[in-house]
């Protein structure tokens, strides 16, 4: 496979050696070009056509987001990878970044070098994260769905009942849930739900088969995962360690679907506190699944669908109340081309 190309632009000479040093010592990358400003930057692309740009927020001539905006306005889809002086990812900052188009944050180096190796390994983790996609896709074939998950944790009761009832009880596969609730509270939300949609609302349950306009909720307690089995979505449960300090966890679900369904997946993060929900989508989109995260607007906390869209992880970021039309017009979608693992 080609290497995957980057223009790396800052007006920080040092941090452009380092960046240039760490991809260069990286299989599959190639550094074609560096950039000490937005302009020169933006008069190189067409000459060295890299598959993404990786750059300061604040470049000399073209102020705070300005060379985004300008690149995006001419190279809409290519991916941008902003550094920003401040560190935290939710950041206004790195949020507002996000809003206008850039791929994905990372903060600056730090000043001790088991930062720079840490920072080092992000920044690795985030390219090859663009790497990998067009790896896995070297055979057609036609793929539908056959599952929809959904992760949501703080906010998430109201947010799901406003998702669930805009779908209709035809609904063509069935929707796996994890919602972060005490053991004893399952019961109550899959009653809250089962009324305010025309979907079935069931607790999930070690051998149930999911079927198709049906909500399988995770009990409170346990881990849930989903396999195929003679072309049927079954479902287990886990009483394994909590993951991200959860238990239920979405990556636990995520990452069994990912596994068993490959491209046959599509996942909705919704409002949460924490990131329970990052890696899964990552392994979901990996996989050629199909991710959505909640807007921050509509969330109640942009923790975990935050974490999603910052790890560029999500296809679309969109309000709450948009969120079930788009799944089920996504679900509905004839059967696409995909590709996978060859």
């Amino acid at each position: 496979m080609p290497a995957t190309r980057v223009l790396v632009v800052d007006n920080d000479v040092l941090t452009r050696k380092m960046i240039s040093d760490t991809l260069a010592a990286a299989s599959g990358i190639e550094v074609v070009g560096l950039s000490a400003t937005g302009d020169i930057a933006l008069a190189r692309i067409p000459q060295v056509n890299p598959d993404l740009v990786l750059m300061d927020i604040n470049m000399p001539g073209t102020g705070r987001f300005g060379a985004l905006r300008r690149l995006r306005a001419r190279w809409p889809k290519m991916p941008v990878f902003l550094l920003s002086g401040s560190n935290t990812t939710g950041s206004p900052e790195t949020v507002r970044a996000l809003q206008l188009g850039a791929t994905a944050t990372l903060g600056k180096p730090g000043s001790s070098a088991s930062e720079r190796v840490e920072w080092s390994a992000r920044l690795l983790r985030l390219v090859k994260r663009h790497c990998r996609r067009p790896a896995r896709r070297t055979a057609q074939s036609c793929t539908a769905y056959e599952v929809l998950v959904l992760g949501a944790s703080t906010g998430g009761p109201a947010a799901l009942q406003v998702v669930l009832s805009a779908l209709p009880a035809s609904f063509p596969v069935p929707i796996l849930l994890v919602q972060h609730l005490p053991r004893h509270f399952t019961n109550n939300l899959v009653a809250r739900l089962d009324a305010a949609c025309a979907l079935t609302v069931q607790v999930g349950r070690a051998g149930l088969v999911a079927r198709p306009g049906t909500v399988s909720v995770a009990p409170g307690g346990l881990h849930m995962i989903a396999d195929r089995r003679l072309g049927e979505v079954v479902l287990k449960t886990r009483d394994t360690p909590p993951e991200n300090s959860c238990k239920p966890a979405v990556d636990v679900l995520f990452r069994s679907v990912a596994e068993a369904f490959g491209p046959a997946v599509a996942a909705a993060v919704l409002t949460g506190m924490g990131q329970d929900g990052r890696r899964g989508a990552e392994e979901i989109r990996d996989a050629g699944g199909w991710v959505v995260a909640q807007d921050e607007a509509s969330s109640v906390v942009w923790g975990m669908p935050g974490a999603v869209v910052r790890a560029s992880a999500a296809d679309k970021v969109l309000a709450l109340d948009r969120l079930g039309t788009a799944l089920d017009r996504q679900v509905r979608r004839r059967p696409r081309p995909v590709k996978r693992a060859g």
